[in-house]
């Protein structure tokens, strides 16, 4: 089962020298992260009010599934997803 947090969370990651998220912060999302997979998103940019993203589907600790993703206007971090 997925849980959609709504609003998504902001935390801090930490990158490793690639460029992957390498650690996260923000309580509870907080852990060493092993990256599953990266994707690029890029929607509503016909609409007005575009959604960049840059999405990685992420371990927390060994043992939580996380989607996170970087607004790629802002920089800015979340938590949005958590897998069971």
């Amino acid at each position: 089962m997925t849980q959609l947090l709504d609003p998504p969370q902001p935390v801090e990651v930490e990158l490793d020298e690639a460029g992957r998220p390498r650690h996260v912060r923000g309580a509870p999302f907080t852990g060493p992260a092993r990256v599953v997979q990266r994707w690029i998103v890029e929607v509503d940019w016909w609409a007005g009010e575009p959604v960049a993203r840059e999405c990685w589907l992420v371990v927390l600790r060994d043992q939580l599934m996380c989607g996170i993703y970087r607004d790629r206007d802002s920089g800015a971090w979340y938590v949005e997803r958590v897998y069971d």
